[in-house]
Parts: structure tokens; C-alpha cells; sequence
């Protein structure tokens, strides 16, 4: 959480959009060294990136079968769920 805040704070994402709970990133260029390092992890790391950026977006985060609840690693309790009619 400390890195998204920093991130925030330097505005290499979108302070109001992470104050309510979104990550974007902005126009700003990264610095050299950060995108020489995210390009070669990227470049040894690309199933794990594959995953993250393409596989985990299409599960939710939130209810009870969410990504918080599956993992144990945020409260779900309390999350809004879609309701549904039961017949």
C-alpha cells in the first residue's frame, strides 16, 4: 500500500482515482531506471504477467466468491453483492 501511495504522491497514478479505490495510471513518463526495470521483468516474467493483467481482471474482487474472499487477503464481509431473484 505504501508503494501505491508513493506512486500517488510522485502522480505516476491518478491520486483521486487510488483515494477511491482505483489504480490509473497517468501521462507522466516513468522514470528511466523504473522502465528499464519494469521492461525486463516484464520480458522474464510473462506468464506471471499474463495472469495478473489479463486472467485475475475478468475475476471480481468483491462478495463472497470474489478474488478478497478466495484469498484471505482483504475483508469481503462487507462488500456490496449484486442481488439476484431466487425462484
Amino acid at each position: 500500500m505504501a508503494a501505491f501511495k508513493f506512486m500517488a504522491a510522485t502522480e505516476l497514478i491518478d491520486g483521486s482515482k487510488f483515494a477511491s479505490g482505483k489504480i490509473e495510471r497517468t501521462t507522466l513518463e516513468l522514470p528511466e531506471r523504473l522502465a528499464e526495470d519494469v521492461s525486463t521483468f516484464k520480458a522474464t516474467n510473462k506468464d506471471l504477467v499474463e495472469l495478473l493483467a489479463e486472467s485475475f481482471s475478468d475475476i471480481s474482487l468483491y462478495g463472497p466468491r470474489g478474488l478478497k474472499h478466495r484469498t484471505h487477503l482483504f475483508e469481503y464481509r462487507y462488500d456490496t453483492a449484486r442481488a439476484f431473484s431466487v425462484s
